[in-house]
Formats: structure tokens, sequence, C-alpha cells
């Protein structure tokens, strides 16, 4: 969530971030929902726009990732619960 509300204090959207970065829209939303990392050459210029570290985009990327997991873990187990 961090580097989707970073992106939108710039007041970017998600276009204009993928036009910036010449990457598509959903490169950019992988990156925001914890589905993919960005590549290292990309990964420092998107760190530099939002005024991040490459560091603390890539542990967005996996708090994303984690709080996926999580929640699909609670899911299951509930969904296994109520067998």
């Amino acid at each position: 969530m961090i580097l989707k509300q970073r992106r939108l204090e710039k007041g970017m959207t998600t276009e204009m971030l993928a036009r910036f970065l010449n990457l598509k829209v959903s490169t950019i939303n992988s990156w925001e929902n914890g589905i993919a990392c960005p590549r290292w050459d990309t990964c420092e210029k998107y760190a530099k726009f939002l005024g991040l570290t490459i560091a603390e985009v890539l542990n967005a990327v996996i708090q994303e990732r984690n709080k996926k997991a999580t929640v699909k873990r609670f899911n299951s187990d509930t969904a296994a619960a109520n067998k």
C-alpha cells in the first residue's frame, strides 16, 4: 500500500507512472499489489521517483505479498473449519 500511497501523493495515476517508466500499467499494479518485484534498473528509477530507497520499495512489495498470503491462508483455514 505504501507504493500506491506514495504514487498518489505525487498526483500520478498508474497510467502516468507507466508512461514515465516506459512500462505497462499492469506492471505497476503488480508491484503495488505485491505480485511481482521490479527489475533492479527499473526499481532504482521507481524508488527515486517515489522518494524511497530501493530497499524500501522491495520491502513494500514483500509486505504486500505477505499480506496476501496471510489472507489466503486465513480463508483456507476458515473454509476447512466450516466443512
